[in-house]
């Protein structure tokens, strides 16, 4: 479902009469639903950095004698968290330490550094920068956790797999109830929506490992 048709599905499960014809020119009660919906879907992103959904990858070029890269200036805009970093040698990824460096970009640069291949990046302030100053442009690819999404145009639609969408609906729906102060509905969509996101979590999570006994 995309923007718009979330908020007609929970309008429709309001038992409200009437419809929402469109997100942006939404007012009165409607508008309320629209920003429902809308924290609804960043509410479920935030809940774990281990969504599948929330981890993508991207790679970018270094600058021979270049030291930092901010990550806007390198389009990883919506990169919230990194998780691993790569770089590519002899048509290879080979992986480098990270580093959430407690020390912003500026004062790792201000150590005795040398040229050559990076083995160590790190990120600080939203700035990349590695343990030696590029000697040649090499090709670093990273893993990271991306920003929430936000829903904002009628067309928009949620990142995650469609069949998971009505978890979106039930916690806006949530929101509805308390407003309205209709306990019995507060109850049902409650139940729906920890089912959903149960679902989710299920589905859309790495599965669990846990170390083999030495014993």
């Amino acid at each position: 479902m995309n923007f718009l048709q979330l908020v007609q599905k929970t309008w429709q499960e309001s038992g409200l009469s009437g419809n929402v014809a469109d997100v942006s020119s939404a007012s009165g009660m409607q508008l309320h639903f629209v920003n429902w919906v809308r924290d609804a879907w960043v509410e479920i992103q935030r809940e774990s950095d281990e969504w599948v959904f929330m981890k993508q990858s991207s790679t970018f070029s270094t600058i021979a004698a270049q030291e930092e890269y901010p990550k806007g200036i390198i389009a990883l805009q919506q990169l919230k968290k990194p998780l691993a970093a790569y770089v590519l040698v002899n048509g290879m990824y080979q992986s480098l330490g990270l580093v959430v460096s407690p020390q912003s970009a500026t004062e790792l640069n201000r150590l005795n550094k040398q040229n050559g291949q990076p083995s160590v990046c790190y990120y600080r302030n939203s700035v990349f920068s590695f343990d030696t100053i590029p000697d040649q442009a090499y090709t670093v690819k990273v893993y990271f956790v991306r920003t929430e999404q936000e829903l904002l145009l009628n067309t928009d639609i949620p990142i995650m797999d469609d069949n998971y969408h009505r978890a979106i609906v039930w916690r806006a729906l949530e929101q509805y109830a308390r407003y309205d102060e209709d306990n019995a509905l507060l109850q049902t969509s409650r139940e729906r929506g920890d089912k959903a996101v149960m679902a989710m979590r299920s589905d859309l999570m790495p599965p669990i490992t846990f170390a083999r006994s030495m014993f």
